[in-house]
């Protein structure tokens, strides 16, 4: 089971991860052996998930993705906090990022 979301920590991506974006919509493909494996969970992104996986570099704390997500949108900060904490732990459940820090 993964460890709980916290501010102070810094995730990032697996490299068994593919991200693209099609029609405007942004998923997150998981590979295996170097294929795009289908079968198994896509995950799909709204435009703030695809904000936060662009700065998960596995040097960003997660503080400060949160903070950099309060200057771009007009939404409260305990909103984009539950928002950001919820992705992140099923990002982690799903093995799609990990935690560096």
């Amino acid at each position: 089971m993964p460890s709980p979301v916290a501010l102070n920590c810094i995730y990032k991506i697996s490299e068994d991860i593919i991200f693209k974006e099609i029609e405007g919509t942004s998923i997150l493909i998981p590979v295996i052996s170097g294929v795009g494996d289908l079968n198994s969970d896509i995950f799909q992104l709204n435009e703030t998930g695809s904000r936060v996986w662009e700065m998960l570099d596995g040097k960003t704390p997660l503080e400060k993705i949160i903070l950099t997500l309060i200057d771009e949108y007009d939404a409260p900060t305990k909103i984009i906090e539950q928002d950001v904490f919820n992705l992140i732990q099923n990002l982690l459940k799903k093995q799609f990022v990990y935690e560096i820090s």
